[in-house]
């Protein structure tokens, strides 16, 4: 069965600017602060046995997400 989907918003508290991460599973922020990593939620109907879900790199300094495939 696929994790409970939850809603991660990342907010600059500078600018109140929110960017949203609907369907994420967890998150952290990598050493050194310069990216959130966020795994998201395996997709509904994802085969049984199947452990893998998109990884989400999100660039602070830049704005900049990139989906870097199923891990």
């Amino acid at each position: 069965a696929a994790a409970p989907s939850t809603r991660l918003e990342l907010r600059n508290l500078t600018t109140g600017a929110v960017i949203p991460f609907p369907g994420a599973a967890s998150s952290s922020f990598a050493p050194g602060g310069r990216h959130l990593v966020v795994r998201m939620a395996r997709p509904a109907g994802a085969p049984n046995g199947s452990a893998g879900a998109d990884l989400v790199l999100h660039e602070l300094a830049t704005g900049t997400t990139r989906n870097i495939g199923t891990v």
